[in-house]
């Protein structure tokens, strides 16, 4: 195997920014549904913050994983960057979802 096929296999795996985005950003949309579900007498100031947290994360989700999608055209990768614009979808949903709990 040459340098150039080489060099071609390596590029159509994403890269380590990417799968670290990936992994802080799902967790960061994961975090208030958790929060919410296990802890009870939990901070309503933590709250907020994860909540105001998820959309942010799930839009550079997005944009990581629509990057992905039109960079690496196997379709392995095209399935992985679909879930993971869903779970980016879901991260701003979960802002719509508890926002309202906190009126003033």
């Amino acid at each position: 195997m040459d340098t150039g096929q080489q060099a071609e296999r390596m590029s159509r795996r994403i890269g380590g920014f990417t799968l670290t985005c990936r992994f802080i950003c799902s967790a960061l949309v994961a975090a208030p549904l958790f929060y919410r579900s296990f802890v009870t007498d939990g901070d309503a100031y933590h709250f907020l913050a994860l909540v105001l947290l998820a959309p942010i994360a799930g839009l550079v989700l997005v944009a990581n994983s629509m990057f992905c999608l039109f960079r690496y055209r196997n379709i392995e990768s095209s399935w992985i960057g679909i879930v993971f614009i869903l779970v980016g979808v879901i991260g701003v949903l979960v802002t719509w979802h508890f926002l309202p709990q906190f009126r003033m």
